[in-house]
């Protein structure tokens, strides 16, 4: 009689392991573990080109304004060409006489935020109205506290556009290039700028987001956060 060993094994498929997917939010976290953290390669707040009075924290990425001054300070990086966008949103305690915008290197600090001297171009928190020179014009409607102000400037063409919550002000168009809230910026380099014009003691706080986290509304097509 010839041994034929143990019997074979019956195979058994195992169950399956149930893996979770990855959330968007734990991508996130994987990525940024701090809000508005800014990995290597977008730009920040620039903490040698601003007012003496603003503070910035995280990672250059948010300006706290609290004294009784005309206060505003650049970014790193400038725009001569591309498609650019990011966001900056309001906390504090106040967001009154608020400039949000572009400027040239030269563009005055002292005067309160981009759009109150030639080198600067800005829309106003108290009204909406849009700012160049210090001279105000009818625009959109005006923004405040816990608002996320998105600007697209598509460097290229020299088009400037602001949003407010996710809808473009004054049915602006980045993609189309229609309704630009300031067109003919074409000798760059410009800057994404802030300023507060309040002559009083208030707390303004900017937290910017230049493409490091997902931006509360998605970017134009063909535009990306500046580098």
């Amino acid at each position: 009689m010839i041994d034929a060993g143990p019997p074979p094994k019956i195979w058994t498929p195992e169950k399956p392991a149930i893996v979770r997917a990855a959330s968007l939010m734990d991508i996130e976290r994987a990525t940024f573990p701090f809000p508005f953290m800014s990995p290597s390669g977008f730009t920040t707040w620039n903490p040698s080109d601003k007012s003496a009075g603003v503070v910035l924290t995280n990672n250059n990425l948010t300006a706290t304004m609290s004294s009784s001054g005309l206060e505003a300070l650049r970014a790193i990086a400038g725009m001569s060409s591309g498609k650019w966008y990011w966001e900056l949103t309001f906390t504090g305690s106040s967001s009154v006489n608020c400039l949000v915008g572009i400027g040239k290197a030269s563009a005055a600090f002292g005067a309160g935020g981009p759009g109150s001297d030639a080198n600067g171009w800005g829309y106003y928190s108290n009204d909406g109205s849009k700012y160049n020179n210090n001279n105000a014009s009818v625009y959109g409607s005006g923004y405040g506290l816990l608002d996320t102000i998105g600007i697209a400037f598509d460097a290229d063409n020299g088009r400037l556009f602001f949003r407010k919550n996710g809808s473009w002000v004054n049915t602006g168009d980045p993609v189309a290039g229609t309704n630009a809230a300031f067109t003919g910026l074409t000798s760059g380099p410009y800057y994404p700028m802030v300023g507060d014009g309040t002559l009083g003691v208030v707390t303004v706080v900017f937290i910017a987001n230049f493409g490091a986290s997902i931006f509360s509304s998605a970017a134009p097509t063909s535009y990306g956060g500046l580098r």
